[in-house]
């Protein structure tokens, strides 16, 4: 699900085999344009997944600042977590003038 400034870091996810699709709750960090990719868990009896989110542009200071945060998504607890690189540099990435 994509959208404009509106409903930037809402997601939805789509069953392909039964093509029913849900909206996900809200990203802890609002973004634009961002890498999305998806882990299925090998344990079939679970049916669980993870969505994982990367990078994009906050709508914050007009949709232009580099958001340099990743998130992962859990079907499990429904919940987003931001998650920290280790050796990650992002005081000086996420730095902001607004």
């Amino acid at each position: 699900m994509r959208g404009g400034l509106n409903n930037a870091g809402l997601l939805g996810v789509c069953n392909p085999m039964t093509q029913a699709w849900r909206e996900l709750p809200s990203m802890n960090h609002t973004r634009l344009n961002f890498l999305v990719g998806i882990c299925c868990e090998e344990d079939t009896e679970s049916s669980s997944y993870k969505i994982v989110v990367a990078g994009g542009t906050t709508s914050d200071c007009g949709g232009g600042d580099y958001e340099c945060t990743t998130e992962v998504y859990d079907s499990l607890t429904d919940s987003w977590q931001v998650i920290i690189l280790s050796g990650s540099k992002s005081s000086s990435c996420c730095s902001s003038s607004c």
